[in-house]
């Protein structure tokens, strides 16, 4: 995994970071936008938020960005023991075409 700070704001006891995360896990390289809210304590963490569109990795998993790859991408991150959960009702949902 890296981490790239695009931006970072300090303000008293909270730091912020705009930043860019990605992951790899065998030849899959997913890039994802967060941001991050840390509280610090007696110079250390003792807080810490990030929030990110969950959307952008659920579209590379279930292919959904029109190259179809998102099963093996799937089974790769399995065999590679990838933190992530990915659950798909192999069928299209009528109210999103």
């Amino acid at each position: 995994m890296t981490i790239e700070i695009v931006n970072l704001a300090v303000s008293g006891i909270v730091v912020l970071t705009e930043r860019m995360d990605t992951f790899t896990v065998g030849d899959v390289v997913a890039a994802l936008p967060v941001m991050g809210a840390f509280q610090i304590t007696d110079g250390r963490i003792s807080a810490w938020r990030d929030y990110f569109d969950m959307s952008q990795i659920t579209k590379m998993l279930s292919g959904a960005s029109g190259r179809g790859q998102g099963r093996a991408h799937a089974i790769r991150m399995a065999e590679e023991r990838a933190d992530i959960i990915a659950i798909d009702i192999c069928h299209d949902i009528d109210s999103n075409p």
